[in-house]
């Protein structure tokens, strides 16, 4: 049963069911004599004494106090969407959208905000299970949720977060080995017979992430030197409604992509991932003859063009190192298309253009790289990304195993023999 005592006439504090201290003021009356009242809420009855203190003093001082009402959870995710959209990237966007508008909104979104409980979410991940959606898609929602409602909480339209000890079940990652030697050494034979060949060098020696490598312009590459500068990634901006202002409901009742007056969309150049993204990489010599073989026969192909290259002009440093026939990026999933074409013709088991750079990886570390400076090569912000990629290919293994095994033998050999006249 909750608590609840008076405090200066007919304010009141007291503990509701779910053990939250509320407090509640009484402000002067509204329009027809309306009664109003304040709310404060806190994990202890003192906190919400404090908060109920400087109400009152501002009540003293001829401050006006509003009862704001609090939204339903649609209403809140809405708003924290807004907020959220004016610093994320496109891509990240999307995947808060989705969670919000397929997964959260419909199950969750006609509570109000202060009221929902940690099973009320636990209750929706039951649910997007049922479904059928996968553990990491529920997981996403997860991610999702606990970033709104942390915003929520700081704005103080909750006291807690709900989402905090809602269990959604782990996500068992699969195995995703790197390519063996041998299996890179057939991807980039095959690829070396195709267009844009130094591509596929980057990506199994430098471990570049697709959109970096993507994002490449003649400027960042220092030939002479034997340096690469990773500055910028490649994205696909998504479209936006043009029909009606962004603070407004769209008025063409279609997706962003079909609406009639559509802006935005294309590719553009981003930042990278994080501040540790932007780097400097040495190039390897076999790898920066290979970029100079590469420059000399995009050259040719710009030549060969002529009125139709589309890229900037010749000589134009801005030029991207890895375009298309007339001078253009390439996208995601063209590029992907032709790693998953190198793969099948090299025999090779498909593998996603990402273990690419989990190969890169994989074997600095096996050649003895110190982790710091893979760490730095790589792009990665935190040392437990080492951990992560940091798989060694069962030809290894096998290698390793037979390695021991010699010595082992040898070692037993001696024993056999032992020491002359030991009996």
């Amino acid at each position: 049963m909750s608590a609840r005592r008076g405090i200066k006439g007919r304010h009141s504090i007291y503990q509701d069911s779910r053990g939250i201290w509320r407090g509640q003021i009484d402000l002067a009356p509204g329009p027809g004599g309306k009664r109003r009242r304040k709310t404060v809420s806190g994990k202890t009855s003192t906190e919400v004494l404090g908060k109920m203190s400087e109400a009152l003093n501002d009540v003293q001082a001829g401050v006006e106090l509003t009862s704001r009402e609090v939204p339903l959870v649609k209403d809140w995710l809405k708003t924290w969407l807004g907020v959220v959209a004016r610093t994320c990237k496109d891509s990240t966007m999307a995947s808060y959208e989705s969670d919000v508008y397929r997964h959260a909104i419909p199950v969750i979104g006609e509570v109000r905000l202060d009221r929902l409980t940690t099973e009320h979410v636990e209750h929706l991940y039951d649910l997007l299970y049922a479904k059928g959606l996968s553990t990491s898609t529920v997981s996403g929602t997860h991610r999702t949720l606990r970033a709104a409602f942390n915003e929520a909480v700081k704005r103080s339209w909750m006291v807690r977060n709900p989402v905090k000890n809602a269990r959604p079940r782990k996500v068992q990652e699969g195995e995703h080995p790197p390519l063996t030697v041998e299996e890179a050494k057939r991807v980039l034979a095959v690829a070396r017979e195709r267009r844009n060949a130094a591509r596929w060098t980057v990506a199994l020696s430098l471990g570049l992430r697709q959109g970096e490598a993507l994002g490449l312009r003649w400027c960042d590459v220092d030939l002479e030197a034997g340096y690469l500068y990773v500055r910028k990634a490649l994205a696909r901006e998504r479209y936006k409604h043009g029909c009606a202002p962004v603070h407004l409901e769209p008025t063409c009742g279609e997706k962003p992509i079909k609406c009639p007056a559509r802006i935005g969309g294309g590719l553009r150049l981003i930042d990278p991932k994080s501040d540790a993204g932007k780097r400097e990489v040495k190039l390897p010599k076999t790898l920066a003859k290979a970029l100079a073989t590469h420059k000399t026969a995009q050259a040719g192909e710009r030549l060969k063009a002529g009125t139709a290259w589309a890229g900037p002009p010749p000589g134009d440093d801005a030029c991207y190192v890895f375009a298309n026939l007339i001078g253009k990026p390439i996208g995601s999933k063209q590029d992907w298309e032709e790693w998953t074409a190198i793969l099948k013709l090299a025999g090779v088991d498909h593998r996603r253009l990402h273990d690419a750079r989990h190969t890169a990886a994989t074997m600095m570390l096996l050649m003895g790289v110190h982790p710091r400076s893979v760490m730095a090569a790589m792009g990665w912000s935190s040392m437990s990304m080492v951990q992560r990629y940091q798989h060694v290919p069962s030809q290894l293994l096998d290698e390793i195993a037979e390695g021991m095994e010699a010595v082992l033998l040898s070692e037993s050999e001696e024993s056999k023999a032992g020491p002359s006249g030991g009996q």
